[in-house]
Parts: C-alpha cells; sequence; structure tokens
C-alpha cells in the first residue's frame, strides 16, 4: 500500500520545519516577480557553449537545464564552480555563463568573479541566479534573475526549489515552449506541493532504521532529472542529520557499491513521473539483501516501500522529491537526538575556499 500522502507537524517546530512550509509560496512569489518584469533571454544559440555552474544545492539545481539544453542539441556544461576554476578556459567570449548562488556570495564564486576580470576572458554574457539581489553576482552579471525566496532561516530548501524554478523560466522555451506554459508549471508545482506530504508515521519507521543501525548507511539512486533529486538529498541528508550519505546515477550502484547493501542500509530510489524498470529492478535486488528499500515516483512498481508522488507535470515531480527528502531528513535528525538544520561545523554561506 502507498504511503498516505498526511503529515502531522513536529510539536516542537524548528526554523528548517518553517522554511519546508514556506516552499510554495515561494515558487509563487518567484513566477508573480517574472511575469512582472519578464525576462529578455538572447537566442541561446547565438551562443559557442552554455556553462551552468554553482556550488551545492545551487548547482544541483541546474541539472535539469542542462539535460534540457543537450537534449535541443545546445552544446551546453553543467559543471560546479570548483571545478570550473580548475578549468577556467571553458570560458570563451562567445559563452553563456549562468551562476547560480542562492547567497551570491560563496567563495568559489566570488574567486570566479574575481578571475573573470583578470586572468579569464569575460563571457559574452553572464546571467546571475540567486536570493541576495546586493550580492556581488547580483552587481557581476549582465543579467539577474532573483530567487524572491525569501529568507532562508536554515539549510537549503526554498532556495533550492526556486533555483530550479528559475532554471525552468530561463530556459524550458528553448526548443519552442511557450512563455505561458513556462509560468503554468511553476505555478502547478506550487499548488500540488502544498498539500503533498508522505505519512509522518512511515517517515519516523525509515528515520528509526537510519540511526538505529549499527553501521547506517543512507544511498539515494536515481536518474535523468532525478539525479538532481538525489545529489541535492545526499547533501541535505549530511547537513541535517550529520549522517553519512552518497548519491549516484542509475546503475552506477551495482559498480561496487552494491557490497554496502544487507542490514543496516536504507536505499532510496527515486524513479521520477514516468517510471524507470531498471532502477525499479534495482530497488527489489536492493531490498532483497536485507536493506530497507523506498521508491519515490508517480507509479512505484518494485516491492519496495513506496511513495506515491502525484505530480502532473516535471517540475512538480522535482519539488516533491525534494520535499520527501527535506522531511525525511526532519525526522532522521529528530530521531538522532539533532535540531534539523542546524549547524556544527559550517555555516549556510560558504565563504572559504
Amino acid at each position: 500500500m502507498a504511503w498516505e500522502t498526511t503529515y502531522r507537524q513536529p510539536a516542537v517546530v524548528s526554523a528548517f520545519d518553517s522554511d519546508i512550509a514556506e516552499q510554495s509560496a515561494a515558487l509563487r512569489n518567484l513566477v508573480e516577480a517574472v511575469i512582472a518584469h519578464p525576462l529578455r533571454l538572447p537566442d541561446v544559440r547565438g551562443f559557442d557553449r552554455v556553462v551552468l555552474t554553482g556550488m551545492g544545492t545551487s548547482h544541483h539545481s541546474a541539472l535539469p537545464s542542462w539535460r534540457h539544453l543537450v537534449a535541443a542539441r545546445l552544446p551546453a556544461w553543467w559543471l560546479s564552480t570548483a571545478a570550473l576554476l580548475d578549468s577556467p578556459q571553458l570560458i570563451t567570449d562567445r559563452t553563456l555563463l549562468v551562476i547560480t548562488s542562492q547567497s551570491g556570495r560563496s567563495g568559489e564564486l566570488i574567486a570566479l568573479l574575481q578571475r573573470l576580470e583578470t586572468d579569464i576572458r569575460r563571457p559574452r554574457l553572464l546571467i546571475g541566479i540567486t536570493n541576495d539581489a546586493t550580492s556581488p553576482l547580483a552587481s557581476a552579471g549582465d543579467l539577474v534573475l532573483e530567487l524572491m525566496a525569501g529568507v532562508e532561516s536554515a539549510v537549503s530548501t526554498k532556495s533550492y526549489l526556486n533555483s530550479l524554478a528559475a532554471h525552468h523560466l530561463l530556459f524550458a522555451g528553448v526548443d519552442g515552449g511557450s512563455t505561458e506554459s513556462t509560468y503554468a508549471a511553476v505555478r502547478v508545482a506550487a499548488r500540488e506541493l502544498e498539500p503533498w506530504s508522505p505519512s509522518g508515521e512511515r517517515l519516523n519507521s525509515v528515520a528509526a532504521r537510519i540511526v538505529q543501525a549499527a553501521t547506517p548507511r543512507v544511498v539515494l539512486i536515481g536518474s535523468e532529472n532525478q539525479v538532481a533529486s538525489v545529489s541535492m538529498g545526499a547533501l541535505l541528508l549530511k547537513e541535517v542529520t550529520k549522517l553519512p550519505a552518497e548519491s549516484f546515477i542509475g546503475g552506477e550502484f551495482r559498480h561496487g557499491p552494491l557490497e554496502l547493501a544487507g542490514p543496516g542500509l536504507v536505499a532510496v530510489v527515486f524513479t521520477g513521473s514516468g517510471g524507470r524498470t531498471s532502477l525499479s529492478r534495482l530497488a527489489d535486488d536492493v531490498g532483497a539483501t536485507g536493506s530497507l528499500a523506498v521508491e519515490v515516483g508517480a507509479a512505484p512498481s518494485s516491492t519496495a516501500e513506496p511513495v506515491v508522488t502525484p505530480a502532473t507535470h516535471e517540475l512538480s515531480q522535482l519539488a516533491m522529491d525534494a520535499k520527501f527528502i527535506q522531511l525525511l531528513c526532519a525526522a532522521t535528525a529528530r530521531a538522532a537526538g539533532v535540531t534539523p538544520g542546524e549547524f556544527r561545523f559550517g555555516q549556510k554561506v560558504t565563504s572559504q575556499l
């Protein structure tokens, strides 16, 4: 039986819980701001390449755009700002450079902006996607898309979903999609996300399996656009729960990491809106080892614990993926005696290289 779409708010609400609850409103704020001040993006085909870069969840949010550009037969690269700093020759004077940074002032970003003014060619167009209109990125960008996510008190939640939506608003039309349908997709995501949640009882059950294991291991597995979900999810689990987590693309997990399977492993497999037969089969195989396997998607088909996401658009699917991960993080943190979203050693804006 699929998990019920009900969630009971915890007795003590953290800043992380509040940020999760505000995500639909933040999505609406973004699309209404863009409608009021439409984007004027030049024809992407007029550049020699598109380079999408960022760090952490900002970087992960750009993956669906990269896949969309590649599917449209456009030369596009998706790599972290740390990797771009190692190979800056990728940027030319005919490049469209898109930098996503929720803070607009992370250490790698500042280093890249400085190098653009000294020893790297300035790209033909620099687009900044940021939640801070006063940030160095906003000042440096030729075109700036403000995320409109509002204040975010804990680790990335609203800003991640709004970054996904911002990329959709920028690039959905490269293959001929209408502006109206692009706006509608963000509104649909906000509307469908707001009431949807998995069962709190089941979330707590999975959280208990994670923290009570003698050697807890969490893996998140996905393919296609769900690579953004699993990459973001593994990072968020580490930040929020202080427990190790890894992400894998499709069959990567079979190439060695399968030896991690067995009692103590929790594997969350994201099969998206269209289903992924090979990933459902992987969930079956992982579950057969004594691991707990969970399949998240529109139509789970494995023997794993199913989480049904009733999304009608890919952007809604990605938003539901993220919300499931966020709520699982919160439940696991509480089970481990940790306040969800609080940092122990790091901080929200990573300014050091």
